[in-house]
């Protein structure tokens, strides 16, 4: 946006302008300087924008610079000895290609032919025609009425020619200083080393300030000997930058003193802000299309002329970092795969790049039969078939569970007998949870080369699992014949149990018969005498209950015998 005439006035009696009639209105120019040349590509193209009067006093103007941005590169701008002394609007780089400006100054203002409004540093970018041009301007006459005298607003055009621009090597501060006029020295607290690459194109410059310093005059130019105007820039000991062009450049900075200027110090930047050019990896394979010895190849190329390394990863695997521009890609299974690769520049700049391609390769096993469903514990069996002498290699859920190799080669055979199709069978013993797993398989022949994974298979697991340590060790198939025995075993000592207590109280029923027995016979014998025949025939009988009682303790089943007195 540009300024008014109203705010442009409002400026003037800020800075306490004393305004003067003047009836006569002249004409004023506002041009840029040089407005031709001849530059070569990567060359810096310095202009400055000025101000015709007319004869007439100014004290206000405002215009809008746009250039060719095709053909020049915009790297900085700077006020520094400009005849505005008041900026409401600072010139700054706006929409990528103008800059907008409005100042002012106080009475009695200016008058002259050549009046310097602004300096802008340009960088020659391709080959043509770039131009530089002014519009939207006004110049206030010092009238006291704010009268606009603008007449003309120039333009300048520049021939560029294409040219090879070499590396240029980072200098170092070259002239010495003069006695009594330290030389500032100068830092960047955004890019330090001046031998670095930063992704940044804003800079902080600092320098130190040796006694007696007045100001400095700085200038960046894309030239390592470039010596600045002896006009001060900035009083400060800060300033930052904007460097709109990737590449090497130069800061030059030089003090002023009471007594003349200091030698000039240069400070190197490197600058990548934009990531490395766009490029394609390939895949070559080879003429034979079975050969299973692939190779991926990749070249970046970056401003800073130099790619610290790539990173490729395969199906979304593991990235791999090499500093090499091709990968063997032997072993990789065939059938289609992506691949991405990252490049990466010294400023940390990337640019990744994705392929999907396909690998023509070896031949496929077939799998002919997998064991499912299976009881925990129970051993995955899987048949096929694949040429003879083959690795089979065995996964589930893509991880390997097992290897077997199909039959053998026969060294006598054809090359076509070479490729005899045989069954092979493997087991594998992995312990597996409940649940439904995918099964394929691979080839790999004597020669290294790889197939592409058959297709998958389902086989299911099932039962409840009693785990141990985390692992699976049963399931409810096995667990239940285990309850079954245990409560058969319970049963049966239940049982003994019970037959034991039965004969214990047997035996003491009968122990308590014969104590009564002879309670009974002492009783008798004590009421009435018994004759020796008697009392022999109740002892013989007292003698047999006591010797069944006896057996009845070895035996609890055996059945009492019938006693003499009972018969």
């Amino acid at each position: 946006m540009t300024i008014g005439r109203r705010s442009l006035l409002t400026c003037c009696l800020f800075v306490g302008s004393v305004l003067v009639f003047t009836p006569t209105v002249h004409a004023a120019t506002v041009f840029v300087s040089p407005s031709t040349g001849k530059y070569t590509v990567g060359q810096s193209v310095n202009v400055t924008v000025l101000v015709n009067s007319q004869g007439q006093s100014i004290n206000a103007g405002e215009a809008t610079v746009t250039w060719s941005s095709a053909t020049l590169q915009f790297i900085s701008v700077s006020s520094s000895g400009s005849i505005f002394k008041y900026w409401p609007i600072d010139p700054v780089v706006q929409s990528g290609n103008r800059i907008i400006f409005s100042g002012g100054l106080p009475n009695p203002g200016f008058t002259g032919t050549a009046g310097s409004v602004l300096h802008i540093t340009f960088q020659a970018k391709t080959a043509g025609t770039g131009t530089v041009a002014i519009s939207g301007g006004k110049i206030l006459a010092n009238d006291g009425q704010g009268t606009d005298v603008l007449s003309g607003q120039g333009s300048a055009s520049y021939t560029i020619t294409s040219a090879t621009v070499q590396p240029v090597t980072p200098v170092s501060p070259v002239t010495p200083a003069v006695p009594n006029r330290p030389t500032p020295t100068i830092s960047s607290s955004t890019h330090p080393n001046s031998s670095a690459w930063y992704q940044s194109s804003t800079v902080n410059l600092q320098w130190s300030v040796p006694t007696g310093l007045q100001g400095v005059s700085y200038i960046v130019t894309n030239d390592p000997s470039t010596v600045p105007p002896e006009t001060i820039t900035t009083t400060k000991t800060t300033a930052t930058i904007l460097v709109a062009a990737d590449g090497l450049w130069y800061v030059h900075l030089r003090g002023k003193y009471a007594d003349g200027w200091s030698s000039t110090a240069h400070f190197a930047l490197h600058v990548a802000a934009q990531p490395p050019a766009e490029f394609t990896p390939k895949v070559v394979q080879g003429t034979d299309s079975s050969s299973g010895n692939p190779t991926l190849t990749f070249k970046a190329v970056a401003l800073t002329d130099s790619i610290v390394r790539y990173t490729y990863a395969l199906d979304g695997g593991q990235s791999t970092d090499t500093t090499e521009t091709s990968v063997d890609l032997s072993g990789i299974t065939a059938g289609q795969h992506t691949v991405s690769v990252i490049a990466v520049d010294q400023a940390g700049n990337t640019r990744t790049e994705t392929m999907t391609f396909v690998i023509v390769g070896y031949a496929t096993p077939v799998l002919t039969s997998v064991s499912s469903p299976l009881l925990l514990l129970d051993p995955l069996v899987v048949r096929g078939i694949a040429n003879a002498g083959d690795t089979v290699s065995l996964y589930l859920n893509g991880h390997l569970v097992g290897q077997v190799v199909a039959g053998r080669v026969d060294t006598d055979s054809t090359a076509a007998g070479a490729n005899l199709r045989v069954p092979w069978v493997l087991t594998a013993d992995a312990v597996l949870k409940p649940g439904t797993y995918s099964v394929t398989a691979t080839a790999t022949s004597t020669t290294g080369q790889v197939s592409a994974p058959t297709k998958s298979r389902t086989v299911q697991v099932v039962g409840q699992a009693l785990m141990l340590n985390g692992r699976p060790v049963a399931t409810f198939s096995v667990a239940v014949p285990i309850v079954i025995v245990i409560l058969a075993l319970l049963a049966l000592i239940v049982s003994i149990m019970a037959r034991l207590g039965v004969s214990v109280w047997l035996m003491h029923r009968r122990e308590s018969t014969v104590e009564a027995e002879l309670e009974t016979l002492r009783d008798v014998n004590n009421r009435q005498p018994i004759t020796r025949e008697q009392l022999d025939m109740a002892l013989t009988q007292i003698e047999e209950d006591v010797a069944g009682s006896r057996n009845a303790r070895r035996h609890p089943v055996a059945r009492r015998r019938p006693s003499k007195r009972s018969r």
